[in-house]
């Protein structure tokens, strides 16, 4: 566990708070926030709840698309009740600048990270990496042989 994991009690909670605070528009339900946190259902759950009693997310409801089981036919949308960060809560600045800048980008780290995706003749980090969440890039790569899909786990991790 790391750092933060350890001071708010748990990787999960980290990892749910930094998808909420780097979308804080979007609303999730509880499926959708394990999905993309990388959680188990069960304790996506049991951090939404002690979140919303913290007063950091609240209820929201919003229309989902559900994908139909049948192959040709179109998707339905139902209304499902979910989360959305509070932007009225009173420490977010402070918790999203612990949070989502949770350390420095280290030189040698993003060398190890990058070290398998292919010949890198240029990297350049940028925009949500350097808290300027309005750049319009984030990782510029130029390279040979470059790995696709070796990149996007890095980029996901």
């Amino acid at each position: 566990m790391d750092t933060l994991g350890k001071l708010f009690g748990s990787q999960a909670r980290v990892k749910i708070l930094r998808l909420f605070l780097l979308n804080p528009q979007d609303a999730y339900d509880v499926p959708m926030v394990a999905e993309k946190s990388k959680t188990p259902l069960g304790e996506a759950r049991r951090e939404l709840t002690l979140l919303k009693a913290a007063g950091v997310i609240t209820n929201k409801s919003f229309t989902k698309e559900i994908p139909s089981k049948k192959k040709n036919a179109k998707p339905t949308k139902k209304r499902v009740q979910g989360f959305q960060l509070k932007t009225t809560f009173p420490l977010l600045s402070s918790l999203k600048g612990l949070i989502v800048s949770e350390t420095p980008l280290n030189r040698d780290e993003i060398v190890r990270r990058f070290k398998d995706v292919g010949k890198i003749k240029f990297l350049a980090i940028s925009g949500i990496f350097i808290d300027e969440p309005e750049a319009r890039v984030d990782v510029l790569i130029v390279g040979d042989d470059l790995k696709k899909r070796s990149i996007e786990n890095v980029l996901r991790t």
